[in-house]
Protein backbone atom coordinates (compact mmCIF):
# COMPACT_ATOMS: atom_id res chain seq x y z
CA UNK A 1 0.00 0.00 0.00
CA UNK A 2 2.90 2.65 0.72
CA UNK A 3 4.77 1.85 -2.56
CA UNK A 4 1.36 2.40 -4.08
CA UNK A 5 0.84 5.23 -2.35
CA UNK A 6 4.22 6.74 -3.39
CA UNK A 7 3.44 6.42 -6.92
CA UNK A 8 -0.15 8.07 -6.79
CA UNK A 9 1.20 11.12 -4.71
CA UNK A 10 3.34 12.60 -7.33
CA UNK A 11 2.13 16.17 -6.51
CA UNK A 12 4.23 18.18 -4.22
CA UNK A 13 4.15 22.00 -3.37
CA UNK A 14 5.13 25.29 -0.77
CA UNK A 15 3.19 28.01 -0.26
CA UNK A 16 4.83 30.90 1.23
CA UNK A 17 2.20 32.51 4.02
CA UNK A 18 1.58 36.87 2.90
CA UNK A 19 2.44 37.31 6.35
CA UNK A 20 6.01 36.74 8.50
CA UNK A 21 5.08 35.64 11.96
CA UNK A 22 5.26 33.18 14.77
CA UNK A 23 3.32 29.69 13.78
CA UNK A 24 0.10 28.90 14.85
CA UNK A 25 -2.22 26.22 14.64
CA UNK A 26 -3.79 24.74 11.75
CA UNK A 27 -7.27 22.43 11.11
CA UNK A 28 -8.42 20.63 8.04
CA UNK A 29 -11.85 22.62 6.65
CA UNK A 30 -15.10 20.83 5.28
CA UNK A 31 -14.21 22.05 1.68
CA UNK A 32 -10.91 19.91 1.41
CA UNK A 33 -8.75 22.91 2.20
CA UNK A 34 -7.07 24.44 5.01
CA UNK A 35 -7.76 27.18 7.59
CA UNK A 36 -4.20 28.36 9.71
CA UNK A 37 -3.53 30.57 13.07
CA UNK A 38 -0.85 32.92 12.98
CA UNK A 39 0.67 35.83 15.39
CA UNK A 40 1.84 39.33 13.65
CA UNK A 41 3.40 41.86 15.79
CA UNK A 42 2.64 45.75 14.66
CA UNK A 43 2.87 47.54 18.16
CA UNK A 44 0.99 44.55 19.45
CA UNK A 45 0.57 40.98 19.16
CA UNK A 46 -2.27 40.35 16.10
CA UNK A 47 -3.96 36.92 15.48
CA UNK A 48 -4.70 36.33 11.89
CA UNK A 49 -6.80 33.66 10.17
CA UNK A 50 -5.68 32.72 6.51
CA UNK A 51 -7.50 30.17 4.50
CA UNK A 52 -6.23 27.99 1.87
CA UNK A 53 -7.95 25.91 -1.04
CA UNK A 54 -6.93 21.96 -1.44
CA UNK A 55 -4.60 22.58 -3.60
CA UNK A 56 -2.52 25.47 -1.49
CA UNK A 57 -4.28 28.52 -3.44
CA UNK A 58 -4.58 31.34 -1.26
CA UNK A 59 -8.23 31.81 -0.65
CA UNK A 60 -8.71 35.01 2.02
CA UNK A 61 -6.64 36.58 5.44
CA UNK A 62 -8.18 37.86 8.07
CA UNK A 63 -6.34 40.12 10.84
CA UNK A 64 -8.82 39.38 14.44
CA UNK A 65 -9.55 42.23 16.88
CA UNK A 66 -11.33 42.32 20.09
CA UNK A 67 -13.18 45.16 21.62
CA UNK A 68 -11.06 48.76 21.98
CA UNK A 69 -7.95 47.10 20.24
CA UNK A 70 -7.62 44.56 23.17
CA UNK A 71 -4.45 42.39 23.31
CA UNK A 72 -5.25 38.84 23.12
CA UNK A 73 -4.16 34.97 22.72
CA UNK A 74 -5.92 32.22 21.26
CA UNK A 75 -5.73 28.94 22.50
CA UNK A 76 -7.55 26.67 20.16
CA UNK A 77 -10.04 26.80 17.70
CA UNK A 78 -12.58 24.44 15.40
CA UNK A 79 -14.83 24.96 12.09
CA UNK A 80 -17.94 24.63 12.69
CA UNK A 81 -20.98 22.77 10.69
CA UNK A 82 -22.46 26.20 9.10
CA UNK A 83 -18.85 26.52 8.06
CA UNK A 84 -17.81 28.99 9.65
CA UNK A 85 -14.95 29.25 12.45
CA UNK A 86 -15.08 29.42 16.56
CA UNK A 87 -11.80 30.86 18.27
CA UNK A 88 -11.14 30.91 21.48
CA UNK A 89 -8.35 31.85 24.36
CA UNK A 90 -7.24 34.47 26.49
CA UNK A 91 -7.63 38.71 26.43
CA UNK A 92 -6.04 41.18 28.18
CA UNK A 93 -9.04 44.06 28.83
CA UNK A 94 -7.74 43.70 32.59
CA UNK A 95 -5.64 41.83 35.06
CA UNK A 96 -5.80 38.44 34.79
CA UNK A 97 -7.03 38.13 31.61
CA UNK A 98 -10.75 37.77 30.63
CA UNK A 99 -11.84 34.52 28.86
CA UNK A 100 -13.05 35.13 25.42
CA UNK A 101 -15.03 33.53 22.47
CA UNK A 102 -14.99 34.39 18.81
CA UNK A 103 -17.24 33.15 16.28
CA UNK A 104 -16.74 33.70 12.43
CA UNK A 105 -18.70 33.69 9.45
CA UNK A 106 -17.10 30.87 6.55
CA UNK A 107 -15.05 34.09 5.62
CA UNK A 108 -13.19 35.05 9.07
CA UNK A 109 -15.52 38.20 9.75
CA UNK A 110 -16.77 38.34 13.41
CA UNK A 111 -20.28 37.68 14.31
CA UNK A 112 -19.67 38.11 17.68
CA UNK A 113 -17.53 38.06 20.79
CA UNK A 114 -18.14 37.21 24.31
CA UNK A 115 -16.13 37.38 27.46
CA UNK A 116 -16.00 36.17 30.84
CA UNK A 117 -14.20 37.18 33.27
CA UNK A 118 -13.55 34.98 37.11
CA UNK A 119 -12.48 37.11 40.46
CA UNK A 120 -9.58 35.68 42.51
CA UNK A 121 -6.51 36.14 43.55
CA UNK A 122 -2.91 35.06 42.20
CA UNK A 123 -4.70 33.41 38.90
CA UNK A 124 -5.31 34.23 35.53
CA UNK A 125 -8.72 33.92 33.11
CA UNK A 126 -8.24 31.74 29.65
CA UNK A 127 -10.65 29.46 27.63
CA UNK A 128 -8.60 26.41 25.96
CA UNK A 129 -10.32 23.74 24.60
CA UNK A 130 -13.82 23.75 22.10
CA UNK A 131 -15.83 21.51 20.53
CA UNK A 132 -19.16 21.76 18.85
CA UNK A 133 -22.06 19.18 19.89
CA UNK A 134 -24.09 19.36 17.75
CA UNK A 135 -24.80 22.51 15.30
CA UNK A 136 -24.89 25.64 17.05
CA UNK A 137 -23.98 24.39 20.62
CA UNK A 138 -20.28 25.13 21.46
CA UNK A 139 -18.86 23.57 24.43
CA UNK A 140 -15.39 25.75 25.64
CA UNK A 141 -13.47 24.14 28.43
CA UNK A 142 -11.46 26.76 30.54
CA UNK A 143 -11.74 29.23 33.68
CA UNK A 144 -9.23 30.63 36.28
CA UNK A 145 -6.22 28.70 36.43
CA UNK A 146 -3.11 28.81 38.39
CA UNK A 147 -3.37 29.09 42.28
CA UNK A 148 -7.38 28.19 42.04
CA UNK A 149 -7.37 25.50 39.25
CA UNK A 150 -11.39 25.73 38.67
CA UNK A 151 -12.32 25.00 34.91
CA UNK A 152 -16.11 24.57 33.71
CA UNK A 153 -18.03 23.65 30.79
CA UNK A 154 -19.40 27.01 29.15
CA UNK A 155 -22.35 26.25 26.56
CA UNK A 156 -22.92 29.10 24.19
CA UNK A 157 -25.15 28.89 21.24
CA UNK A 158 -25.16 30.24 17.95
CA UNK A 159 -26.26 33.87 18.75
CA UNK A 160 -23.46 34.23 21.36
CA UNK A 161 -25.57 33.60 24.54
CA UNK A 162 -24.27 31.66 27.64
CA UNK A 163 -26.69 29.12 28.56
CA UNK A 164 -25.42 27.15 30.85
CA UNK A 165 -22.16 26.29 32.96
CA UNK A 166 -20.78 23.11 33.82
CA UNK A 167 -18.63 22.45 36.38
CA UNK A 168 -15.53 20.10 35.78
CA UNK A 169 -12.72 18.83 37.98
CA UNK A 170 -9.75 20.65 38.62
CA UNK A 171 -6.76 20.19 36.35
CA UNK A 172 -3.26 20.22 36.94
CA UNK A 173 -1.49 20.54 33.53
CA UNK A 174 -2.67 22.54 30.87
CA UNK A 175 -0.58 20.49 28.17
CA UNK A 176 -1.70 17.69 29.69
CA UNK A 177 -5.57 17.55 28.85
CA UNK A 178 -7.30 16.37 25.83
CA UNK A 179 -11.28 17.49 25.47
CA UNK A 180 -12.69 16.45 22.20
CA UNK A 181 -15.23 14.90 20.32
CA UNK A 182 -14.87 11.35 18.74
CA UNK A 183 -15.70 10.54 15.27
CA UNK A 184 -18.75 8.52 16.85
CA UNK A 185 -20.07 11.81 18.63
CA UNK A 186 -18.33 10.96 21.62
CA UNK A 187 -17.12 13.10 24.10
CA UNK A 188 -13.19 12.41 25.27
CA UNK A 189 -11.99 13.46 28.61
CA UNK A 190 -8.50 12.96 29.64
CA UNK A 191 -6.61 14.54 32.42
CA UNK A 192 -3.51 13.54 33.73
CA UNK A 193 -3.16 15.23 37.57
CA UNK A 194 -2.85 13.75 40.49
CA UNK A 195 -5.57 11.58 40.09
CA UNK A 196 -5.43 10.63 36.70
CA UNK A 197 -8.18 9.53 34.85
CA UNK A 198 -9.26 9.09 31.11
CA UNK A 199 -12.81 8.70 30.21
CA UNK A 200 -15.29 8.83 27.36
CA UNK A 201 -18.90 10.66 28.18
CA UNK A 202 -21.98 11.26 26.20
CA UNK A 203 -22.52 14.68 26.21
CA UNK A 204 -24.70 14.69 29.42
CA UNK A 205 -20.85 14.17 31.10
CA UNK A 206 -22.12 10.39 31.94
CA UNK A 207 -19.07 8.35 31.74
CA UNK A 208 -19.32 5.50 29.09
CA UNK A 209 -15.29 4.29 29.70
CA UNK A 210 -12.96 5.22 32.53
CA UNK A 211 -9.93 4.10 32.99
CA UNK A 212 -7.23 5.69 35.06
CA UNK A 213 -3.70 4.47 34.52
CA UNK A 214 -1.37 6.70 34.58
CA UNK A 215 -0.41 8.19 30.46
CA UNK A 216 0.84 11.89 29.52
CA UNK A 217 -1.89 12.86 27.68
CA UNK A 218 -0.06 15.28 24.57
CA UNK A 219 -1.32 14.38 21.67
CA UNK A 220 -4.17 11.98 21.96
CA UNK A 221 -5.79 10.92 18.45
CA UNK A 222 -8.40 8.40 16.87
CA UNK A 223 -6.87 6.16 14.27
CA UNK A 224 -7.99 4.41 11.86
CA UNK A 225 -9.81 1.14 13.65
CA UNK A 226 -11.45 2.54 15.56
CA UNK A 227 -9.15 2.78 18.44
CA UNK A 228 -6.84 5.97 19.94
CA UNK A 229 -2.73 6.20 19.44
CA UNK A 230 -0.42 9.02 21.67
CA UNK A 231 3.05 9.74 20.86
CA UNK A 232 4.33 12.49 23.50
CA UNK A 233 5.61 15.41 22.62
CA UNK A 234 9.61 15.92 24.61
CA UNK A 235 9.90 18.43 26.31
CA UNK A 236 12.87 21.29 25.74
CA UNK A 237 15.30 20.29 28.81
CA UNK A 238 18.03 22.78 29.73
CA UNK A 239 20.86 23.56 27.63
CA UNK A 240 23.43 25.22 29.86
CA UNK A 241 26.53 26.26 28.37
CA UNK A 242 25.12 24.58 24.36
CA UNK A 243 25.31 20.95 26.56
CA UNK A 244 23.65 18.46 24.56
CA UNK A 245 20.40 17.95 25.51
CA UNK A 246 18.82 15.17 27.49
CA UNK A 247 17.23 12.50 25.73
CA UNK A 248 13.65 11.14 27.60
CA UNK A 249 12.29 7.81 26.83
CA UNK A 250 9.34 8.48 24.75
CA UNK A 251 7.25 5.66 23.17
CA UNK A 252 4.30 5.63 20.18
CA UNK A 253 1.53 3.80 22.17
CA UNK A 254 -1.85 2.01 20.85
CA UNK A 255 -4.86 2.03 22.62
CA UNK A 256 -8.21 0.16 21.86
CA UNK A 257 -11.74 1.95 22.07
CA UNK A 258 -12.14 1.27 25.52
CA UNK A 259 -8.33 3.42 26.16
CA UNK A 260 -6.49 -0.04 26.83
CA UNK A 261 -3.20 -0.34 25.77
CA UNK A 262 -2.48 -2.77 23.23
CA UNK A 263 1.27 -1.90 22.68
CA UNK A 264 4.21 0.31 23.01
CA UNK A 265 7.11 1.55 20.79
CA UNK A 266 10.25 3.54 22.09
CA UNK A 267 11.00 6.48 19.67
CA UNK A 268 14.25 6.38 20.51
CA UNK A 269 14.86 4.50 17.12
CA UNK A 270 13.55 7.63 15.61
CA UNK A 271 17.08 9.00 16.70
CA UNK A 272 19.08 8.90 13.59
CA UNK A 273 22.47 9.76 13.57
CA UNK A 274 23.03 13.47 14.77
CA UNK A 275 19.79 14.10 16.43
CA UNK A 276 20.16 14.49 19.70
CA UNK A 277 16.67 15.32 20.76
CA UNK A 278 12.90 15.71 18.98
CA UNK A 279 9.48 17.27 19.33
CA UNK A 280 6.73 16.39 17.60
CA UNK A 281 4.62 18.26 16.22
CA UNK A 282 2.05 17.27 13.87
CA UNK A 283 1.22 13.22 13.72
CA UNK A 284 -1.95 11.69 11.68
CA UNK A 285 -3.00 8.20 11.44
CA UNK A 286 -2.98 6.64 7.78
CA UNK A 287 -4.83 5.15 5.24
CA UNK A 288 -2.94 2.05 4.76
CA UNK A 289 -2.89 1.45 9.20
CA UNK A 290 0.40 3.07 9.72
CA UNK A 291 1.01 6.55 11.11
CA UNK A 292 2.63 9.67 10.30
CA UNK A 293 4.56 12.27 11.78
CA UNK A 294 6.18 15.90 11.25
CA UNK A 295 9.32 16.46 14.35
CA UNK A 296 11.68 19.14 15.41
CA UNK A 297 15.05 17.66 15.94
CA UNK A 298 17.89 19.54 17.20
CA UNK A 299 21.52 18.97 18.03
CA UNK A 300 23.77 21.98 19.36
CA UNK A 301 24.73 22.22 15.73
CA UNK A 302 21.27 22.37 13.58
CA UNK A 303 17.89 22.45 13.90
CA UNK A 304 15.29 21.44 11.24
CA UNK A 305 12.47 19.43 10.58
CA UNK A 306 11.67 15.99 9.68
CA UNK A 307 8.75 13.59 8.03
CA UNK A 308 8.69 10.28 9.58
CA UNK A 309 5.94 7.44 8.47
CA UNK A 310 6.10 4.20 10.12
CA UNK A 311 4.05 0.64 9.59
CA UNK A 312 1.03 -0.32 12.18
CA UNK A 313 3.76 -1.07 14.52
CA UNK A 314 5.85 2.04 14.55
CA UNK A 315 8.74 0.53 12.45
CA UNK A 316 9.96 3.56 10.53
CA UNK A 317 8.98 3.38 6.97
CA UNK A 318 10.35 6.43 5.46
CA UNK A 319 12.57 9.01 6.81
CA UNK A 320 12.55 12.80 5.26
CA UNK A 321 14.65 15.73 6.21
CA UNK A 322 13.85 19.58 5.27
CA UNK A 323 17.12 21.02 6.30
CA UNK A 324 20.06 23.17 4.34
CA UNK A 325 17.54 24.95 1.62
CA UNK A 326 18.77 28.18 1.40
CA UNK A 327 15.18 28.99 0.12
CA UNK A 328 13.29 27.12 2.45
CA UNK A 329 15.10 26.73 5.80
CA UNK A 330 12.38 24.79 7.63
CA UNK A 331 12.35 25.02 11.75
CA UNK A 332 8.98 23.76 12.96
CA UNK A 333 6.16 21.97 11.78
CA UNK A 334 2.84 21.86 13.64
CA UNK A 335 -0.45 19.88 12.50
CA UNK A 336 -0.36 16.76 9.36
CA UNK A 337 -3.03 15.95 7.41
CA UNK A 338 -2.80 12.92 4.76
CA UNK A 339 -4.17 14.04 1.40
CA UNK A 340 -6.54 11.97 -1.14
CA UNK A 341 -3.30 10.89 -3.08
CA UNK A 342 -1.20 9.44 -0.11
CA UNK A 343 0.43 12.76 0.43
CA UNK A 344 1.10 15.33 3.59
CA UNK A 345 0.06 18.74 4.04
CA UNK A 346 1.60 20.46 7.38
CA UNK A 347 2.53 23.94 8.40
CA UNK A 348 5.72 24.98 8.88
CA UNK A 349 7.47 28.25 10.54
CA UNK A 350 8.82 29.22 14.08
CA UNK A 351 7.81 29.38 17.29
CA UNK A 352 10.30 31.82 18.69
CA UNK A 353 10.13 35.63 16.94
CA UNK A 354 8.72 36.48 13.47
CA UNK A 355 9.97 34.85 10.47
CA UNK A 356 8.50 32.99 7.27
CA UNK A 357 5.57 30.50 7.29
CA UNK A 358 5.03 27.80 4.56
CA UNK A 359 2.14 25.56 4.12
CA UNK A 360 3.61 22.59 2.32
CA UNK A 361 2.48 19.17 0.77
CA UNK A 362 4.53 16.58 0.41
CA UNK A 363 4.55 12.95 -1.58
CA UNK A 364 3.53 10.06 0.20
CA UNK A 365 7.42 9.41 1.13
CA UNK A 366 7.28 12.97 2.75
CA UNK A 367 9.83 14.72 0.16
CA UNK A 368 9.07 17.85 -1.95
CA UNK A 369 11.46 17.17 -4.78
CA UNK A 370 12.42 20.86 -3.63
CA UNK A 371 15.44 21.51 -6.38
CA UNK A 372 12.28 21.62 -8.40
CA UNK A 373 11.47 25.21 -6.35
CA UNK A 374 14.47 26.46 -5.83
CA UNK A 375 14.47 29.99 -6.92
CA UNK A 376 17.39 30.25 -9.11
CA UNK A 377 16.50 27.98 -11.16
CA UNK A 378 14.18 29.62 -12.69
CA UNK A 379 13.96 33.33 -11.39
CA UNK A 380 17.32 35.67 -11.72
CA UNK A 381 15.02 38.41 -9.81
CA UNK A 382 11.98 40.26 -8.98
CA UNK A 383 12.68 43.96 -8.32
CA UNK A 384 12.46 46.25 -6.92
CA UNK A 385 10.78 45.04 -3.59
CA UNK A 386 8.99 47.15 -2.02
CA UNK A 387 8.05 49.02 -5.50
CA UNK A 388 5.55 51.38 -6.73
CA UNK A 389 5.07 51.22 -10.22
CA UNK A 390 6.52 48.31 -11.90
CA UNK A 391 8.19 45.36 -10.76
CA UNK A 392 10.84 43.45 -13.21
CA UNK A 393 11.35 39.79 -13.32
CA UNK A 394 13.90 38.37 -14.95
CA UNK A 395 14.53 34.59 -15.97
CA UNK A 396 17.77 32.94 -15.34
CA UNK A 397 17.16 31.34 -19.04
CA UNK A 398 14.37 31.71 -21.54
CA UNK A 399 11.24 30.30 -19.58
CA UNK A 400 7.27 29.83 -20.75
CA UNK A 401 4.23 30.00 -18.24
CA UNK A 402 2.54 32.65 -16.56
CA UNK A 403 2.45 35.02 -13.89
CA UNK A 404 -0.28 36.15 -10.97
CA UNK A 405 -0.62 38.87 -8.85
CA UNK A 406 -2.79 38.27 -6.04
CA UNK A 407 -3.87 40.32 -2.99
CA UNK A 408 -3.80 38.57 0.56
CA UNK A 409 -7.39 37.86 -0.17
CA UNK A 410 -6.62 35.78 -3.17
CA UNK A 411 -7.86 38.03 -5.40
CA UNK A 412 -6.42 37.61 -9.14
CA UNK A 413 -5.39 40.38 -10.12
CA UNK A 414 -3.00 40.23 -12.41
CA UNK A 415 -2.76 36.75 -14.91
CA UNK A 416 -0.52 37.14 -17.71
CA UNK A 417 1.09 34.62 -20.25
CA UNK A 418 5.11 34.59 -20.93
CA UNK A 419 6.21 32.84 -24.00
CA UNK A 420 10.13 31.79 -24.33
CA UNK A 421 10.79 35.22 -22.51
CA UNK A 422 13.97 36.31 -20.92
CA UNK A 423 12.32 38.92 -18.63
CA UNK A 424 8.48 40.23 -18.16
CA UNK A 425 8.14 43.79 -16.62
CA UNK A 426 4.58 44.34 -15.32
CA UNK A 427 2.45 47.42 -14.47
CA UNK A 428 1.35 47.76 -10.85
CA UNK A 429 1.12 51.59 -10.64
CA UNK A 430 -3.27 50.96 -9.96
CA UNK A 431 -2.74 49.04 -6.69
CA UNK A 432 -3.59 50.75 -3.32
CA UNK A 433 -0.67 50.12 -0.83
CA UNK A 434 -0.29 46.78 0.68
CA UNK A 435 0.74 42.77 0.49
CA UNK A 436 -0.13 41.16 -2.84
CA UNK A 437 1.86 37.72 -4.16
CA UNK A 438 3.61 37.03 -7.24
CA UNK A 439 2.88 33.79 -8.21
CA UNK A 440 4.94 31.91 -11.28
CA UNK A 441 3.57 29.09 -12.91
CA UNK A 442 5.33 26.80 -15.60
CA UNK A 443 3.32 25.09 -18.33
CA UNK A 444 2.60 22.67 -16.77
CA UNK A 445 0.84 24.59 -14.42
CA UNK A 446 3.32 23.94 -11.42
CA UNK A 447 4.05 27.08 -9.07
CA UNK A 448 7.91 27.64 -9.38
CA UNK A 449 7.91 31.15 -7.45
CA UNK A 450 5.77 32.46 -4.71
CA UNK A 451 6.85 35.11 -2.34
CA UNK A 452 5.39 38.25 -1.17
CA UNK A 453 5.41 41.57 -3.08
CA UNK A 454 5.16 44.58 -1.53
CA UNK A 455 3.31 47.90 -3.11
CA UNK A 456 4.28 51.05 -1.52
Amino acid sequence: AIASNSLIAQTAWIRELPIDGTLGSIIQTSDGGYALLANTYDKSIRENIIKYDENGELEWLKTLTLKDDTDFRIHNFIQTSDDGYILIGKSYLQAGGECFVMKTDAFGDTIFTRSIYYEGMNHYNSFHRVVEYAPGDYAILGGKTQSSKDWYIHRFNTEGDLVKIDYEEPFYDVNNYVFKKTEEGRLLIVRNNENPNHCIKDYEYNTIVENNHSIVTDYLHQDNQGGFFRLSRTSFPTFGSYDLPEVYDEYLIKYDNNLDSLWSFNIDTYLQSGVQGLMFGGMTATSDGGYAFCTYVWNIYFEAVFFIKTDEYGNIVHWYGYDGDPWYPFKMATGLFETPDGGFVTFIGSYEGSGDLYLIKTKADGTLNIDDYKKDEFILSVYPNPCSEHVNISFAKKFSGIIKITNINGQNLINTNINNQISKTIDISNFTSGIYFCNIYNQSGNIIYNKKLIKQ
